[in-house]
């Protein structure tokens, strides 16, 4: 068959589909509407009704409501029965206050450095760090933290307050916490460590041999450095005692040595998008900060407790306290970890 003839058949069956439906519609109008117009009586319909089946309901098997109740609410759902309320308190056993222990002042926190002012208390402050047992929730205390008189310590130990800062200690009072009840505490004072006994009776030649009453006692290493009160040098962990030569070159030459031998950017919190510190990136070999514990890529974060974020703030802070100040934490950070590097100023005579 071709495509002639199938478009013909195609074309006759339209013709005879739309005639059919043209009687369908002029049969409607013309007897359709007369049977729609007349009027069914009840005995019609009721005897149509009756010669329909009854319909039969099939009631299936219910779960009564009280087993719902127990399995799912009473059970929450998984069939173990929850424990049981506490009871309430009766009224002859009265809640009374709570019991608390007072925790000392030592077991929280060190005392670092003290730094006094003569011309006012309140400008008096001390560098503490905190120990792991002093936590408080929803935040971190880390590094050292600066405490004046007056403040309290955080979290659940408010009840412990800075009373006096003096030049050579700190003093804790106790005040126990309204509606709670605990044994009275007496004031606690804790100080910074002791510095290692710098008086030796020990004489020391110039070959390096020292002497005790003549005799010779302990022989030359081979590594020995002939102690020089001009430079700078180890007298504990992370502690240097500041030569009076080094302290006054940087004194009256800073600019030349933050510039030739100190290569220094200030560095961006990259949480919070904030300066918080300065990079060391490069230091010359032998030059005056290598000698004191200084390595490149450090992030100097703060001295003495407080934060630094620019060169010109740590000189104009170590210029500022020079005068009072004798002992100066600096924190530095390097590859995520903070360590503590702790300098004495040269002794005055």
């Amino acid at each position: 068959m071709s495509i002639v003839h199938i478009k013909a058949l195609t074309v006759v069956a339209s013709i005879g589909i739309a005639g059919a439906l043209g009687y369908e519609v002029f049969d409607f109008f013309k007897y359709g509407q007369a049977e729609l117009k007349d009027t069914v009586t009840q005995e019609e319909m009721k005897a149509v009704l009756d010669k329909q089946e009854d319909f039969v309901v099939e009631v299936a098997e219910l779960v009564p409501y009280d087993r719902v109740q127990q399995v799912f609410f009473d059970m929450d759902w998984t069939g173990v029965p929850p424990p049981p309320p506490p009871p309430p308190p009766g009224p002859d056993k009265p809640e009374g206050p709570k019991k608390i222990i007072l925790t000392p002042a030592s077991e929280l926190l060190s005392v670092l450095l003290i730094q006094y002012s003569n011309r006012n208390s309140d400008e008096s402050k001390f560098l503490a760090a905190y120990k792991p047992k002093l936590k408080v929730p929803g935040s971190k205390l880390t590094g050292p933290a600066t405490l004046y008189q007056g403040d309290k310590l955080p979290g659940e130990f408010e009840y412990i307050t800075i009373k006096e800062i003096t030049p050579s200690h700190v003093v804790f009072s106790y005040e126990v916490p309204e509606g709670s009840e605990a044994d009275s505490r007496e004031d606690d004072m804790l100080g910074p460590p002791a510095l290692p006994n710098r008086i030796t009776i020990l004489e020391v030649g110039e070959d390096g041999v020292q002497y005790v009453d003549g005799e010779p006692r302990i022989e030359k290493r081979p590594d020995y450095v002939p102690f020089n009160p001009e430079r700078g040098h180890l007298i504990g962990d992370n502690r240097w005692q500041v030569g009076w030569k080094d302290a006054e070159d940087f004194s009256q030459n800073y600019p030349r040595i933050l510039s030739r031998e100190l290569q220094i950017r200030r560095w961006r919190d990259k949480s919070t998008g904030k300066y918080a510190g300065v990079q060391i990136q490069k230091i010359a070999p032998g030059s005056v900060a290598a000698q004191y514990g200084v390595k490149a890529g450090d992030i100097l974060k703060s001295i003495n407790g407080d934060p630094v974020t620019s060169e010109q703030e740590a000189i104009k802070y170590v210029k500022t306290n020079a005068d009072f100040t004798t002992t100066w934490v600096v924190v530095l950070e390097s590859q995520g970890k903070e360590r503590t590097l702790v300098y004495e100023s040269p002794p005055e005579n």
